[in-house]
This record gives C-alpha cells, structure tokens and sequence, in this order.
C-alpha cells in the first residue's frame, strides 16, 4: 500500500471513529454541562492541570521513539516497557504524596481527593503504551480508531449515569478513570504486549535522545497549554475557571477531534518520507490548503453563532461563556494549522525545533496572561489572541524551513479561506442583527444562521475557489 493510501485509509478510519465519538460528545457534553456546576468543571480543570503533566512525565516520549526509531525489535519494545513501569509507579506516588499540597495552595479542600483517585489510572494506563505505539508504527487506524472510539463511549456513558444521579464533580472524574481502563484493555487485545521489565539498554540512545527531545516538547506543550488555566484558578477561583473552561472546551471540540487525527497519522507519514524533501513540501502545502479551507469557516461559524446556540444548548446558567467562547474560537484555524506543523517537524526528524518554539511559546503567552489576569476571564481571551498571533508567526519563520518551505509560502493557502470567512461572519452576524427582532425560537435562529453560513461559504467557494476545491478533493480522493 502507498503512503498516500495508508494516510486516506488511516484518515478514513479516523475521522469515523472522531466523527461518530463528536456526535456522542456533544450530546453527552450538553447534558452534563447542564447538570452540574460551574464549580464542578473548576475543580476537574485543576486536577488536569497537574494530572496531564504527570502522563506527560509518565510517557518520556518513549512511544514516540518506538513510532519513529528505525531499529525496531523486541529489545526496543522490552527497554521502553521497562521505562514506562517505572515511570508510572514513580508518578502515582508522587501524584498521591502531594495531594494535599496542591489543594492547600489552591485553597480548595476537595481537590486532594480527586487527585489522588485520578493518580491510579497511571497504574493502568503503562500497560497500553507500548501497544498503543506498535498500532500507531504498523498505520493500524482500525484498531486505535475502534479502541478510541469505544473507551470514549464508555466515558461518557459512566459520566452521564453518575451526573444524572447527583454525583457532581465525580461524575467527571470517575467517567475518566473508565475511559483510561477500558482504553488499556482494548489496545492489549488488539496489540498485546507484556514482557518481564530488563536493565539491559545496549543500542537505546538514539531512541532515548529521541524520546528526551519529544518528552522535553510535550512538557512545554503542557506549561502553554495550562498556564492560562492555572493562573485563573489561582486568582479567580473554581467558578470563574468553570466558566471559562466551558468556553475553552466548546471551541476546542473540533480542535480536540482533528489534531487527533491528525497527530495520528501526520507523525508516522512524515516519518516515512523523512528524507524525502520534496514531498515533505508538497504534503505540507497540500494538507494547508485542506485544512485552512475546512477550519476557518467552521471556527468562525462557531463564533458567530455563539450567543443562539450557548443558551439554547447549556442554559442561561452559562452566558458569561458566550464572548469568551466567541474570542477563543477565532483561534481555532491558527491552532490546527500548528497541529499540522508539530508532527511534520517531529516526523521529519528534528524535534529540536519544537521545543525551541514552545519555549518561546510559555515565554510570550505567560506575560500575556500575566498581563490579562488583571481584566478577568475576558483579558485572559484577549491575551489568547494577541500572544497567541505572535508566537504562530514567529513559530513558522522558524520551523518553515525544515519543511523544505518558507514561513509565507505556508501562509500563502490561508489568504482566501480567512477573507471569505470573514465576509462570511459580517454576512451571518447582520442576518442575527436582522432576527433577534422578531419573535423566532432559538432553534429556529440557529437553523437561520447556519444554513445562511453554509450558504455564503458554498457560493463563494465554487464560484471564487473552485481550483482550490479541486486540489483539496485530489489530496483525499482514494486512486486505487
């Protein structure tokens, strides 16, 4: 099978399992968004943020280094595995110790318990790494789309049984623990792996520079991406973090869905044609081109439409997420443009250049929030928007030429898509001006400025981009 055809037939699968799991997600994540609180999603945000660096810390890149090293044999699977154990069993003693510190300094007394219930899906989780990353080599996305899909299931299935019966915060928590568990088992069956742990490391540095570097990269990845949330809990507390965590999350689920697709199949792609820098360029140019024609019209749909859909979809408990929600999804094109990115580099060979801008990354966006903080949830959007343009403009001057390509002949594609769809939201926002008016249901509005979305979008596309339609439909058209 070609590249191409393991990459459409891994994007195929994907985007089934991504697909179908965001039908689940958004009716499972509505319906307990209603039931709970507000405080509840603070409390579950600060455990995440120290529970996502403990995987982070927990994994060492080693997977990563099973996906891209090319010695691969039993020694590598045996050396990993044996890391993996002792890395886990390290960060559930850890996590469990300093429970309690991080809930003093936090001031929320229920957080120590949450922690230390979230600490045993470490014990379970290191079993799944090793078969996780033979899937991920072998381009087996029926598998890992299957294992995702059903272990996400049953998440929400526990999450929406234990909200309905009061459970509040552990609702979340325990509907998580499901979904890592049953997650482990899946991909054992699918790709088992036990081996007896061994201290022989003979040939290993390569992988474990590797491993280093991608480790180093997804640490400064967890910094930036938890550091506006971290800031907020401390100086605004759960319920303000709640707020904004519900915006966040409602403008990342597309985000969520497609980086995972696409870190799943772009890193074993670009791992393959390594030394091929002509197709390297011409991938990333093409996989651009789809991408900022999908991204930006639905991100800026989602901006637009936020005020009719937040209130009708959550509840009018949750209308201070509206303006933040709109904000954040306006960086929905931008993020998944940088998901596109990371993996190429990494896969390319150089995760080096990752972590040199993610450093720069934590720098800008930290004195961003530090600044916003003072003006509340809103300033720490406004600082998303501002630190965030910088640091993608300044990320692709540097990592552009590894690509094989430069910074503006990637930014070149997002031209057209970013001036239609802003044309597009002036267009639906006068339509909303226009309806609010009148005396029509929500449903009705939404349906309203949807269709005229989509509408606007189809007419100018086939009309002013109908070559760039082509080039799109040939990167995922199937040649047999």
């Amino acid at each position: 099978m070609t590249l191409k055809l393991k990459v459409l037939s891994g994007l195929k699968w994907s985007a089934a399992g991504k697909l179908l799991g965001q039908l689940i997600s958004w009716i499972s994540t509505i319906v307990v968004i209603r039931m709970l609180e507000p405080s509840d999603y603070g409390l579950m945000s600060l455990s995440i943020i120290f529970t996502s660096l403990c995987y982070v810390l927990s994994q060492m890149g080693l997977g990563s280094s099973i996906v891209q090293s090319k010695k691969f044999g039993d020694l590598l699977l045996q050396q990993v595995f044996s890391l993996v154990i002792l890395s886990n069993s390290i960060i559930f003693i850890l996590l469990w110790s300093n429970a309690v510190g991080v809930s003093e300094f936090f001031d929320s007394p229920d957080l120590a318990s949450i922690m230390r219930v979230q600490a045993f899906q470490f014990l379970f989780s290191m079993f799944g790494v090793v078969s996780y990353a033979k899937l991920l080599r072998a381009m087996n996305y029926r598998a890992i789309a299957i294992t995702d899909f059903f272990s996400f299931l049953l998440n929400t299935l526990v999450t929406l049984y234990l909200a309905w019966h009061g459970f509040g915060v552990w609702a979340l928590v325990y509907g998580g623990m499901s979904g890592v568990v049953s997650r482990t088992v899946l991909l054992n069956i699918y790709s088992p792996y036990i081996n007896r742990p061994t201290f022989n490391f003979n040939g290993f540095k390569s992988a474990a520079n590797f491993g280093l570097m991608t480790s180093l990269d997804q640490v400064l990845w967890y910094v930036y991406s938890n550091l506006d949330r971290f800031i907020i809990g401390k100086f605004l507390g759960p319920s303000s973090l709640g707020i904004y965590s519900i915006a966040l999350q409602l403008a990342s689920l597309p985000l969520e869905k497609v980086g995972q697709i696409i870190n799943q199949i772009a890193f074993p792609a670009y791992s393959e044609i390594q030394g091929d820098h002509q197709r390297v360029a011409q991938y990333t140019l093409r996989i651009g081109n789809l991408i900022s024609m999908l991204s930006f019209p639905l991100f800026f749909g989602i901006s637009v439409t936020a005020p009719v859909f937040v209130p009708l979809l959550v509840g009018d408990k949750w209308l201070e997420a509206i303006i933040p929600l709109q904000l954040l999804a306006l960086l929905g094109p931008l993020k998944i443009i940088n998901a596109t990115t990371q993996p190429a580099i990494s896969g390319v060979g150089f995760p080096s250049v990752n972590v040199k801008n993610l450093l720069i990354a934590c720098l800008i966006m930290s004195v961003s929030f530090l600044i916003g903080i003072r003006w509340g949830i809103l300033g720490i959007c406004y600082s998303w928007l501002i630190g965030f343009s910088i640091w993608f403009f300044i990320m692709l001057k540097i990592g552009a030429p590894y690509l094989g390509l430069s910074s503006s002949r990637i930014l070149s594609p997002l031209l057209s898509p970013v001036i239609v769809s802003v044309f597009m939201y002036a267009f639906v926002y006068m339509i909303y001006d226009y309806i609010i008016n009148f005396q029509i249901n929500l449903i009705h509005q939404l349906l309203i400025l949807v269709l005229s979305g989509l509408t606007f979008q189809v007419i100018v596309y086939r009309i002013f981009l109908k070559e760039r339609l082509l080039n799109a439909y040939g990167l995922v058209r199937i040649n047999k």
